[in-house]
């Protein structure tokens, strides 16, 4: 069993007759899904304990490209030795790693 909750944002709503008399209501909801339980951003607009059939669609991450180096950035603020780190990288960079050919 699967545990539904809400919480609010845009919701779209289609209903479509059954036979002649039921009508059965079909939303697009968006949620999180947390083990078992799927925490929806709004309210499905049905009665507590109403039995339902879900069918999920995994959307990509809201995350951006590049989000991580900015979460990360000023890491090495208090670190004191940084700074000669970094010198002695840019140092090693610039030597000539290429093994002399014939011609040079």
């Amino acid at each position: 069993m699967v545990a539904i909750e809400s919480a609010d944002a845009e919701t779209t709503t289609k209903k479509a007759k059954v036979g002649n008399e039921r009508n059965i209501m079909t939303k697009k909801l968006h949620g999180r899904v947390h083990g078992k339980t799927i925490e929806l951003v709004e309210d499905p607009g049905v009665p507590d304990g109403q039995e339902v059939e879900l069918q999920l669609q995994v959307v990509a991450s809201g995350k951006k490209w590049g989000e991580g180096i900015r979460r990360s950035a000023g890491g090495w603020a208090d670190y004191p030795e940084i700074e000669a780190i970094m010198e002695k990288i840019h140092q090693e960079r610039k030597l000539e790693r290429r093994p002399p050919t014939e011609h040079e």
